[in-house]
């Protein structure tokens, strides 16, 4: 049985660390004609925790770039007065983490879908789920962005790092050295660069290992990092 991995940060939410059965939950998807998107994939795991594979429905829906966010968010009633907002993007991918939770959490009242304890795997009911204050990682680890907007916590405490700070102040060092060398990267390098730079430094997203197409896609493209210009 493959378990993807615990997230602790997440064990403040409304799940905590309870889990779900990955083939039960996508039999459920299915019987219900709807489609589930996340990104990373994961049908690879048996066992999940409900609150990353919350966050990563939210990841899989966050548009490439500004523009499409916008149109996205004009097209939806409940988010049309925030087309302008420069949180577009985020705001795209925290709907659809909504409508998920929700969709969820009377699956689970109705006892179409069951909530697990992550480690023993016996069922759990919703007023036995026990959240607690995260404690402070080892490794820097990733917030989403509903966290960050909202200072939760575990910002309160003072002790998380965004990896996509991070990323960006690496890409700021390699691109301030491609000036002074008279040279000039692309996005995709630069992102391929600073890949090999994160795992050097040690720096985690929530998943483990960042790859290029994380760091593009999460941290640079689509004007979330502007080149230094000193």
């Amino acid at each position: 049985m493959k378990k993807a991995p615990l997230y602790p940060i997440l064990c403040g939410r409304e799940f905590g660390a309870a889990a779900l059965h990955v083939p039960s939950l996508l039999r459920w998807v299915a019987s219900k004609g709807l489609y589930l998107h996340t990104e990373p994939p994961i049908g690879d795991y048996e066992i999940m925790q409900v609150e990353a594979l919350l966050c990563d429905i939210e990841r899989g829906a966050k548009p490439d770039n500004y523009e499409e966010a916008g149109v996205l968010v004009s097209c939806t009633p409940e988010l049309a007065e925030h087309s302008n907002d420069p949180c577009s993007v985020w705001l795209v991918g925290a709907e659809a983490h909504r409508k998920w939770r929700d969709l969820l959490r009377e699956a689970f009242k109705a006892g179409e879908l069951q909530l697990l304890d992550f480690a023993s795997l016996l069922p759990l009911k919703a007023d036995e789920v026990h959240v607690t204050t995260a404690p402070t990682p080892r490794q820097p680890a990733e917030i989403e962005p509903e966290q960050a907007q909202h200072q939760g916590d575990d910002q309160q405490e003072g002790s998380v790092v965004l990896w996509q700070d991070q990323v960006r102040e690496i890409a700021d060092e390699l691109h301030r050295k491609d000036l002074k060398a008279g040279a000039w990267s692309s996005i995709e390098d630069i992102s391929e660069r600073v890949a090999a730079e994160a795992i050097k430094r040690g720096i985690l997203g929530s998943r483990g290992k960042l790859t290029a197409a994380n760091i593009r896609r999460e941290a640079l493209q689509g004007g979330r990092w502007k080149r230094p210009t000193d």
